[in-house]
């Protein structure tokens, strides 16, 4: 799950508090932001704008089913995104601080 949630980007896996983080800044308006998100194994991470990493511990359970990915609502679509979503690319592997620097310095996909 991708959303806005009092200006705060929040990410999780299925919405439980266990595995859920928030970006420590406030997305300013009216201005594209840049968010890569991560699982590593053992924990959730999420960068804004090629700055700071937030992280927080989140084991990934894969029951071995298909999953709904969620961009811009919580649950039901009860919190729907105001706003745009541009260029979402999904790798199977955790890009390199150097591939997610080029992605931000480029604007297009490695």
């Amino acid at each position: 799950i991708l959303a806005l949630v009092g200006g705060q980007i929040e990410a999780s896996f299925d919405g439980a508090s266990a595995g859920v983080i928030f970006s420590s800044t406030v997305l300013p308006l009216n201005v594209w932001t840049f968010v890569v998100i991560w699982h590593d194994g053992t924990n959730l991470r999420l960068q804004q704008n090629n700055g700071t990493i937030d992280s927080t511990a989140a084991i990934f359970h894969n029951n071995g089913g298909a999953a709904n990915l969620t961009f811009g609502a919580i649950g039901a679509g009860n919190q729907p995104l105001s706003g745009l979503v541009d260029s979402t690319q999904i790798w199977n592997r955790v890009l390199t601080l150097t591939e997610r620097a080029t992605v931000w310095n480029s604007g297009a996909g490695v």
